[in-house]
């Protein structure tokens, strides 16, 4: 009985319709308490204690046969961002060479990791086997699973073509799916065709079955630094009684409004969930961290900036697994040292580069072993060692373009310091490749645009500085006052470059 429930379960998991496997999961282990697949997938659907629910599934695991137990082992650890993940998933893959799903576990988490070259074989052999066995029943469209976590990679390994040729091949292999022209859409937009980004989000909408995800297109708009035509779509969502709408509108537009320079809007879309003269939003506003943390920073309060960090730091999500702890520490240390460098507080900076260096080891994320180099750098810097200042930021730099962008920003700094130019372009373009609300919000692409203006010019580029200078001058038209005369010396540099 329990594995005719466990059944009924998988094929409702994967079609999708996650109320009835739940149901099903959890009559199945309610027959049998030691159905370790059952647990397995009851663990992967649980949000509310999902740490109990992986423990579960974790403690069964070592009683299953040992296909299971090793795919249970490797996708959980991963998921609790275990360092020990990566052991297990070369375990399943070594014993089972011929299982697709192994290979796109260990892609995914060699991925986490950072080893892109590592992660690209993973799933490269992952979708072969895919092809060849023709799995799209009934688990979904593997395949097309895999060139998207195949394309996803490529943005964090900074090859757009690439991820062009990932998403044509996704194309090819399944052409009425919608999410290669969502791949090419970003794309382009990351490269700076807006026109070609429009085009393909045309055909992800035409292809989209269900409601189409207005997050993307946004995005999309954010990238090209359409600010007036996101603010626009983003305020009926504001308005919207929805949650997951009124939050993601939000979002949204205060990374708009960042990028304009205007502060005092945000912060009072922070405070009431609108725009000054809009209808109160219908959504309770909870309190954002960083946000708070970011408007604060921009605004020239660091102090109040690194409060908003360490709060955030502080109130970690309770009953956690050791790695996914250790991730949320190391993280948020990084975000409370970074505002306290500003406040000029090396002191605590160097500390808390400890801190981070301790739970980051903890952590699979690549990002998070590496970081406390970059508060290093940051304390280097500040006493004016800039050489090696830049020799820690390097090592700081998980991805180029989804990485934590205020290296970029530190290190092109540096680099400016040292009378080294065309470096400092180097490791600023693929920030402005980057994903607009991940790790890239901690610095506005307004300020990276007047920091490679600077650095162009340097170079001895002096058109390519004024394209830059240009997006600066567009950005902050309607900007607070603390940006005026920023905005000015762009505009004067304009001037003086016509002339």
């Amino acid at each position: 009985m329990a594995w005719r429930f466990y059944e009924e379960g998988l094929r409702a998991f994967f079609a999708p319709d996650w109320q009835v496997a739940k149901r099903m999961m959890g009559a199945a282990l309610k027959e049998d308490s030691t159905f370790a697949l059952a647990a397995y997938y009851d663990a992967v659907m649980t949000e509310d204690a999902a740490y109990e629910a992986r423990q579960r599934a974790l403690r069964l695991a070592r009683g299953a046969p040992e296909r299971d137990r090793l795919m249970i082992l490797a996708d959980l650890l991963q998921k609790d961002q275990e360092p020990a993940a990566l052991a297990a998933a070369e375990d399943w893959t070594a014993k089972y060479p011929d299982d697709a799903q192994a290979f796109a576990t260990l892609g995914s988490t060699r991925a986490f990791a950072g080893d892109w070259a590592g992660a690209v074989a993973a799933f490269e052999r992952a979708i072969l086997l895919d092809l060849e066995a023709e799995r799209t029943v009934p688990e979904g469209c593997r395949v097309c699973d895999g060139y998207g976590r195949l394309a996803d990679l490529y943005f964090w390994w900074d090859s757009l073509p690439a991820v062009e040729r990932t998403a044509r091949r996704h194309l090819d292999a399944h052409p009425d799916q919608p999410l290669p022209w969502a791949t090419l859409a970003l794309a382009a937009a990351r490269a700076g065709d807006s026109a070609s980004a429009l085009q393909h989000l045309r055909h992800y909408v035409a292809a989209t079955a269900t409601r189409p995800d207005k997050g993307h297109e946004l995005r999309i708009r954010l990238t090209l630094e359409d600010y007036e035509v996101v603010e626009r779509e983003a305020l009926p969502l504001l308005a919207s009684s929805r949650e997951d709408d009124a939050s993601m509108g939000r979002w949204l537009l205060l990374i708009a409004l960042r990028n304009q320079g205007r502060l005092t809007e945000a912060a009072h879309l922070l405070r009431t969930g609108q725009l000054r003269g809009e209808t109160p939003s219908l959504v309770p506003v909870g309190v954002d961290y960083i946000n708070q943390a970011l408007v604060a920073l921009e605004s020239g309060d660091p102090s109040r900036a690194a409060s908003y960090f360490d709060t955030r730091r502080r109130g970690e999500p309770r009953a956690q697994a050791p790695g996914l702890h250790a991730r949320w520490r190391a993280w948020n240390s990084t975000l409370t040292a970074t505002a306290l460098a500003a406040v000029g507080d090396t002191l605590a900076v160097r500390q808390l580069a400890d801190t981070v260096q301790y739970w980051g080891e903890r952590s699979l994320f690549g990002r998070d072993r590496k970081a406390h180099h970059f508060l290093r750098g940051l304390v280097l810097a500040a006493a004016g060692h800039h050489d090696e200042a830049v020799r820690e930021y390097r090592a700081a730099v998980h991805s180029y373009t989804l990485g934590y962008t205020r290296v970029n920003y530190e290190l092109a700094r540096s680099l400016l310091f040292l009378d080294r130019p065309s470096e400092a372009v180097a490791v600023l373009l693929p920030a402005l490749r980057g994903e607009i609300d991940a790790a890239n919000i901690y610095v506005t692409r307004t300020e990276l645009h007047e920091l490679l203006a600077r650095a162009y010019r340097r170079a001895g580029l002096p058109d390519s500085a004024a394209a830059h200078d240009r997006a600066v001058v567009r950005a902050w038209a309607r900007a607070d006052r603390r940006f005026i005369s920023r905005r000015q010396a762009a505009r004067q540099r304009l001037t003086c470059c016509m002339g």
